[in-house]
């Protein structure tokens, strides 16, 4: 997708930046949310170990 952007669409380097923290934020707060949405209080989350 970036490079899509970086190279078949003429968007100054400004409205890059913009867009590309938009979608940062976007990312982050969703990832976020996914978390919490699924955390119960109290309890760890087990994780695979290896």
């Amino acid at each position: 997708m970036a490079h899509y952007i970086r190279v078949h669409i003429n968007w100054s380097q400004r409205k890059r930046l913009i867009v590309g923290t938009a979608y940062f934020v976007v990312g982050a707060a969703f990832s976020a949310w996914s978390f919490w949405w699924k955390a119960v209080p109290g309890v760890t989350m087990d994780t695979l170990e290896q």
